[in-house]
């Protein structure tokens, strides 16, 4: 991490023109650059676009891979970690809950992202108060 954030976002959004021109917007790999360009956004503090990149990437991945596919809880816990960015700790919980169940179904309980998921939702909850449930995840 450089923090040369600025000619990253230039450079995913060359590439997603390119992409979205010649494989169509509805390309798996278009969906890729989507929410690689969300966290560049995010790390830039840019929340609203990095949400509507996400919510467009979780389309895509959900209607090419279904909905119970790991690169699909991928951009859920991408999104879910702007929510909790901007204070929106309970829109962050359920989608890490969502991903988390996923994650579970698709890479078993004693995966590392799970255990990274159950940590960022024990973050929301712990920053909402709810001591008792934080500590249940971590």
């Amino acid at each position: 991490d450089l923090g040369r954030y600025d000619a990253a976002v230039r450079c995913y959004r060359g590439a997603l023109e390119i992409q979205t021109r010649t494989l169509g917007a509805g390309h798996i790999d278009v969906a890729s650059t989507k929410d690689s360009l969300g966290v560049t956004l995010w790390r830039q503090g840019n929340y609203h676009d990095a949400i509507l990149l996400y919510d467009d990437a979780l389309q895509v991945r959900e209607s090419v891979l279904g909905s119970d596919h790991v690169l699909v809880a991928k951009t859920i816990v991408n999104r879910a970690n702007v929510y909790f960015r901007q204070g929106h700790y309970m829109r962050a919980l359920a989608d890490y809950s969502r991903a988390l169940e996923i994650e579970k179904r698709t890479l078993g309980e004693e995966h590392v992202l799970v255990a990274k998921t159950k940590n960022n939702m024990g973050e929301a909850l712990r920053v909402e108060g709810k001591l008792e449930e934080a500590l249940q995840l971590y």
